[in-house]
């Protein structure tokens, strides 16, 4: 949970300001364990994320948005090493 308060208007110069948040969370389930990983070889990670986003009006530097936003995200990500 990210808590902000920031000027009305986004104008800088202004004494008037208001406060905004964001709350997200994150699962995520790795399929695939890393069993060999204390050798020197190849090997990669398959995972499966479900998370949600939500803000208020305002600006953060992790969103696209300055209006209120609520976003589902999923997804797999694949780490190689």
């Amino acid at each position: 949970m990210d808590v902000w308060r920031q000027p009305k208007d986004f104008q800088f110069r202004t004494n008037s300001s208001f406060t905004g948040f964001r709350i997200a969370q994150k699962l995520e389930y790795q399929f695939l364990p890393d069993k060999y990983l204390d050798r020197n070889n190849f090997s990669f990670f398959l995972s499966f994320f479900l998370g949600y986003d939500y803000k208020t009006k305002g600006y953060m530097p992790e969103s696209f948005y300055l209006k209120e936003n609520f976003s589902v995200k999923a997804g797999f990500k694949v780490n190689l090493k």
